[in-house]
C-alpha cells in the first residue's frame, strides 16, 4: 500500500522485491497528503480485494467479540467471574472508527475502568494496574476472530482484530488503555 510516512520513503525496502506479476513491491517516493496514489496497493493484482471487502463486512461483530473477550480475560485477572468482575467494575470506552485511505475502516479505541455505577464512581476496587488493562486488550485482541466465507469462493479468511500500541496511556483516577 503506498502510505505516509513519518520518517522516510512510503516502503522502500534494501532487497528490491518484486511480486509475482513482475511489479516492484516496494516504494521509495515520498507521497503528500494530495497524491493519489494514497492508498492505493502497490500491485493490484495482488491486493486482496475479498479480504477488503469481508474485514469491512465483520469490522462490527470482531469489536463485539473484542468486547467479551475483554470483559472475560480482566475478569480472569481478577480472580473473579465475569458476573462478579461486573458488578464491580464498568469497562468504558470512546470508539472513532475512521476510513484509511485506501477505504478500510480502523478503528481507535481509548479504554477505561470505572467503579461498578461508571464514570462518576471513581476507579473500581479491583486488583488491576493500567498495566494489566494493557495486557488484557492486547490478550483480548489476539482471542478477537473469526472464520468468513470471502466473495469468491473456496478461499476461507481468518479474521483477527489487530490492536495497536496502547502507548498513550491515560493517568488519571481510572485504569485506561488507548
Amino acid at each position: 500500500m503506498h502510505g505516509l510516512r513519518d520518517k522516510g520513503p512510503c516502503g522502500a525496502r534494501r532487497d528490491k522485491p518484486i511480486c509475482p506479476h513482475g511489479r516492484p513491491a516496494r516504494c521509495n517516493k515520498r507521497h503528500d497528503e494530495g497524491d493519489p496514489q494514497l492508498g492505493m496497493p502497490l500491485c493490484s493484482q495482488c491486493y486482496d480485494h475479498a479480504a477488503h471487502v469481508v474485514w469491512q463486512w465483520h469490522a462490527p461483530e470482531l469489536w463485539r467479540r473484542f468486547c467479551i473477550a475483554l470483559q472475560r480475560e480482566l475478569a480472569r485477572r481478577c480472580g473473579l467471574s465475569v458476573a462478579a468482575f461486573r458488578r464491580g467494575c464498568k469497562i468504558a470506552y470512546s470508539k472513532v472508527v475512521e476510513f484509511q485511505a485506501r477505504g478500510v475502516v480502523h478503528v481507535h479505541a481509548p479504554i477505561r475502568l470505572d467503579g461498578p455505577d461508571g464514570a462518576d464512581d471513581g476507579a473500581p476496587d479491583l486488583p488491576i494496574t493500567t498495566a494489566d488493562l494493557e495486557e488484557a486488550v492486547h490478550a483480548a485482541a489476539a482471542k478477537a476472530s473469526l472464520n468468513a466465507w470471502p466473495l469468491a469462493a473456496g478461499r476461507r479468511h481468518r479474521i483477527p482484530a489487530a490492536v495497536g500500541n496502547p502507548g498513550g496511556l491515560s493517568h488519571d483516577h481510572r485504569h485506561s488503555a488507548a
